[in-house]
């Protein structure tokens, strides 16, 4: 599941369970209800900004922008916005005072709140839309989060050796081939080892005779 859909998810379970003026009537896309009883809340997360912090593997500071819908119902305009109004304000108290909500995100970085006012025959509808800004932080592990699919073949495991070339003793003056460490070998004449010497061996072969 996205990241933000997580947290969408968790919002409209918040704002289910705080006794807000609407009740159990909190939806999100997958239950949006086709006609609407007031005072609903509709919860949504379709966006987010990624901002990468130059790392590899991949690491963001994404920002997703959780969207809330109150809307209330009234024989007025004034009374439409009013219930409007506490209902944002009971949003706002749950949502930003949610410990577990709160700790799945870096910071809240920003809010915007937008009121619209209709009406329908004799009845105020007041639409509030509000605009959370939710910071968290997101990488991408090539181990764990490439597809299955895409997962690189491993190499098959014929066989492990372990050898030794000790630093004392040493040859002062030998100079053998193929050594085992090339790179670490001390040029000759020499004080001390690895000399070139494969002095200790050990051999194991793979347990499976497929090499696998």
């Amino acid at each position: 599941m996205l990241y933000r859909a997580g947290l969408r998810d968790m919002a409209a379970d918040v704002l289910r369970r705080a006794q807000t003026l609407a009740a159990e009537r909190v939806y999100t896309p997958r239950d949006w209800p086709t006609t609407q009883c007031y005072p609903c809340i509709l919860v949504d997360c379709l966006n987010d900004r990624k901002e990468s912090l130059g790392q590899q593997p991949p690491a963001f500071t994404a920002t997703a922008t959780l969207e809330v819908n109150a809307r209330s119902e009234a024989d007025t305009a004034g009374a439409a916005r009013a219930a409007c109004e506490d209902l944002c304000d009971q949003i706002e108290c749950a949502l930003l005072t949610c410990q577990p909500l709160l700790k799945h995100i870096q910071q809240g970085s920003g809010i915007e709140t937008v009121m619209e006012l209709s009406a329908t025959g004799r009845r105020h509808i007041a639409d509030l839309r509000m605009s959370l800004e939710l910071q968290y932080f997101i990488a991408f592990d090539p181990l764990t989060d490439t597809p299955p699919a895409l997962q690189p073949a491993a190499v098959p495991l014929e066989a492990i050796g372990i050898h030794a070339d000790t630093i004392a003793p040493a040859d002062r003056t030998g100079t053998y081939p193929k050594p085992p460490f090339p790179d670490a070998v001390t040029p000759a004449p020499r004080g001390r080892g690895p000399d070139g010497r494969d002095e200790g061996t050990l051999d194991f072969p793979s347990p499976n005779p497929d090499g696998e």
